[in-house]
């Protein structure tokens, strides 16, 4: 069932019940929202932490800080892989 067959569905519902579910909708968004905000939070106050010892670069703006993020993931992961193929290569179970 794809996602327009669950929107005629919806548009079948009576208002009170398309109210509901939007209010579910939005709730479960909010809290999705709220877990990742706390769940960085302490990256944040770590953050704050080492500022005041001068240990942390100030970031200008928010595009830099999202920049910096992706940018430091995307080396994360790379070393992920570039750590498990070469963990494969000497187990010898490539082909």
């Amino acid at each position: 069932m794809s996602i327009l067959d669950y929107i005629e569905k919806a548009r079948a519902l009576p208002p009170a019940k398309r109210h509901q579910i939007a209010f579910g909708i939005s709730i479960s968004i909010t809290l999705i929202i709220f877990v990742i905000w706390v769940s960085t939070l302490h990256l944040r106050i770590s953050d704050i932490t080492a500022s005041s010892t001068g240990d942390v670069k100030s970031i200008a703006t928010p595009f830099e800080a999202i920049g910096d993020t992706i940018s430091q993931t995307y080396g994360d992961v790379k070393q992920g892989f570039d750590t498990f193929l070469s963990q494969e290569a000497t187990s010898g179970l490539t082909h």
